[in-house]
């Protein structure tokens, strides 16, 4: 059930691999180890554009990248860098620049609001544990990235637009009830911060929300009990846009569910 995490963390510590990058900072925390042991998943990785980056008094920084989805879609990702990762922010102070092709992992700092009709909603930003810089856009010929289109004598290839990676693992329980129909589920997932500290701080558990459009996977969610069986959830990130409770627009974000499975 795990091996796809497991053999992501090992080709991510793995010497031996090759990135076409020209920066690779790989920071591995020893809690994202018992993480895998206790069923505890959080993670994303992303890819895009460098549009923007902030740097900010406290020493923090943000940037945003844009991501290039099927059918020429793009979404917009917030990442943030802070001190409690020195090593990674001061190499990102230094080599980070607009229309930068990077790769983002790390977790979800979600928070919650509440809109203008009284419904709460997740807003999240990436907090980036590792950062690739791509050296001038370049991909490896192996890589999904590569384009496989064969053209014809005389004729002029048309390069397609390169689909980013956008991936979301997370295991938790279900804190509140499954609502939708018969067209799509949705419900809030609780997934520890920090999975040696207490369940029952709500400081430490991100909520997320969660979205099931795929059909074949709503007889899993059958029986599940709120609040005690854990579920692991694969999907993609994705956005909308709300008001919340004084009017201000807020960036709502969900996850699109393509994997749920009981652990």
């Amino acid at each position: 059930m795990f091996s796809q995490t497991l053999r992501r963390f090992a080709n991510l510590l793995s010497p031996n691999k090759q990135l076409p990058i020209r920066l690779c900072s790989t920071v591995f925390e020893p809690q994202t180890a018992r993480a895998v042991a206790s069923h505890n998943i959080h993670n994303i990785n992303v890819t895009g554009k460098v549009l923007n980056i902030y740097n900010f008094e406290n020493g923090t920084m943000t940037f945003y990248i844009k991501s290039v989805c099927p059918g020429g879609f793009y979404k917009m990702h917030k990442v943030l860098l802070t001190q409690r990762n020195a090593v990674l922010l001061d190499m990102m102070k230094t080599n980070l620049a607009l229309e930068q092709k990077v790769h983002i992992a790390g977790k979800l700092n979600t928070s919650r609001f509440q809109t203008y009709d009284g419904k709460h909603r997740s807003t999240s930003a990436i907090m980036a544990t590792q950062v690739f810089i791509f050296s001038d856009g370049a991909v490896a010929k192996d890589s999904k990235h590569a384009s496989t289109t064969e053209t014809a004598p005389n004729e002029v290839a048309v390069p397609e637009p390169v689909i980013d990676e956008n991936s979301v693992e997370l295991s938790g329980t279900i804190t509140t009830g499954i609502s939708g129909g018969d067209q799509f589920k949705s419900f809030t997932l609780g997934t520890l911060k920090v999975p040696h500290l207490s369940r029952t701080d709500p400081k430490n558990v991100s909520f997320n929300r969660i979205f099931v459009y795929d059909k074949s996977l709503f007889p899993t969610l059958n029986g599940v009990r709120v609040k005690r069986d854990e579920i692991l959830v694969r999907g993609e990130i994705s956005y909308r846009m709300y008001k919340e409770i004084s009017g201000k627009t807020v960036t709502s974000s969900y996850i699109k569910a393509t994997q749920i499975y009981r652990i």
